[in-house]
């Protein structure tokens, strides 16, 4: 919802001329296909559109640019009979990666009986919500829509690496509706660890190539000391790490 007025003059303190909204879409557990809000007593449970436009209205009424995307709360699915986090959502091979994860209860492993219905049922309502926020980001004039945030297992355009499938086909599916409906910038934002990773090439690398997307986005928690800080870090020493962050993996993602 909208600020008190000292929230907005605190931003232009810090000069800072964009803002971002996160929403959460729910899943109950791993054999659950359906993606979905919820605005019930959960853990972070989804933003009412009134409080979204409220959100969005304030900022914009502040000459801020608004950047909007949303990704999916498992914190309920992990306790669940049959769990599954976030990141694992994708991964055909999980069951070998995670004990608490039994092949039967793995639709995303291409062998089981029940894949191809599961994964056309997850996108169709992933696809459902992504137009639906798209539609308000259009109405509000949102700058800046990410359709997904830090499912890199799941946002994968080209097999590869530690994986023999990809879901290209329904991603592409997938922009191509939110763009019908939304004029603005679209993009996708990865989790950092997916760029350090060779296990995730080709299908990270070239995601935004493969989609179409119109910026580049990653979840930059780097690491920016081997050991937790003993003091506040200076100036120097930040512009120092941050370079080499950019150097190492964030320049080369121009070459994509």
């Amino acid at each position: 919802a909208e600020q008190p007025e000292d929230y907005y003059e605190w931003l232009r303190s810090l000069k800072v001329n964009w803002a971002g909204i996160t929403v959460d879409l729910f899943i109950e557990s791993s054999m659950d296909s359906t993606v979905e809000r919820n605005y019930g007593n959960v853990p972070n449970a989804t933003f009412t559109d009134e409080v979204i436009t409220e959100a969005i209205r304030g900022f914009k009424r502040h000459n801020l640019n608004v950047y909007f995307t949303f990704s999916i709360n498992t914190q309920l699915a992990v306790q669940s009979e049959y769990p599954v986090h976030r990141w694992q959502l994708g991964d055909p091979d999980m069951p070998n990666q995670d004990s608490n994860i039994n092949s039967e209860n793995w639709p995303w492993d291409p062998d089981h009986p029940v894949h191809e219905a599961y994964v056309e049922s997850f996108w169709d309502s992933y696809t459902q919500e992504a137009v639906y926020f798209a539609r308000i980001c259009e109405s509000e004039g949102v700058e800046l829509y990410a359709p997904g945030a830090e499912l890199d297992r799941l946002f994968r355009t080209r097999s590869g690496g530690r994986w023999p499938n990809n879901y290209k086909t329904y991603l592409q599916a997938m922009v191509d509706s939110v763009r019908s409906v939304y004029s603005g910038l679209v993009s996708y934002e990865m989790h950092w660890s997916a760029l350090g990773y060779n296990e995730f090439d080709p299908g990270s690398d070239h995601l935004w190539e493969d989609l179409g997307l119109d910026v580049i986005g990653i979840s930059a928690y780097f690491k920016l000391s081997e050991e937790v800080p003993t003091s506040v870090m200076t100036v120097s020493e930040l512009e120092e790490k941050w370079e080499g962050v950019f150097n190492q993996y964030l320049i080369p993602l121009k070459n994509y």
